[in-house]
């Protein structure tokens, strides 16, 4: 069966309802879940909304791969947004604005946070058979 719609389209809605104006984003999965939105603010159904669709391009994220090991570059903002960066441990590393996840456990947390909240994503490969430059940043902290 062929989608209508790739899943990772966003149809924004204009609610226009006895409460004023809101604007609602609802992907295609929680349509269908949960059937047609409603005010967020005063859960009038009896709304009428203007719809647009949006294909929300992935997220990417690169992989940074030498023969023993492998990060993932996640920007320590999106940790600290999601509410994580406090439970990335001391085996992944830091430089700047960016984190280096160890593959193991850290970037398998940080994916599993990025799922549950319905983020389309993108892994970038990048692999040396030398030393990654990931091992010369700092612990993690």
């Amino acid at each position: 069966m062929k989608e209508i719609f790739p899943l990772d389209v966003v149809i924004r809605f204009v609610v226009k309802c006895q409460c004023d104006n809101k604007r609602v984003d609802i992907t295609i999965p929680e349509l269908i879940e949960s059937g047609f939105p409603i005010c967020p603010e005063c859960e009038d159904q009896e709304t009428e909304m203007t719809q647009v669709f949006i294909r929300e391009p992935a997220q990417e994220f690169i992989f940074h791969a030498d023969p023993g090991h492998a990060w993932l570059e996640v920007p320590i903002k999106t940790l600290q947004e999601y509410g994580i960066a406090d439970k990335i441990s001391n085996y992944s590393y830091m430089s700047g604005n960016l984190a280096y996840l160890e593959e193991d456990c850290d970037a398998h947390l940080f994916l599993q946070e990025v799922e549950q909240r319905g983020i389309k994503y993108k892994i970038i490969e990048k692999h040396t058979n030398g030393t990654s430059f990931v091992r010369s940043c700092k612990y993690y902290k």
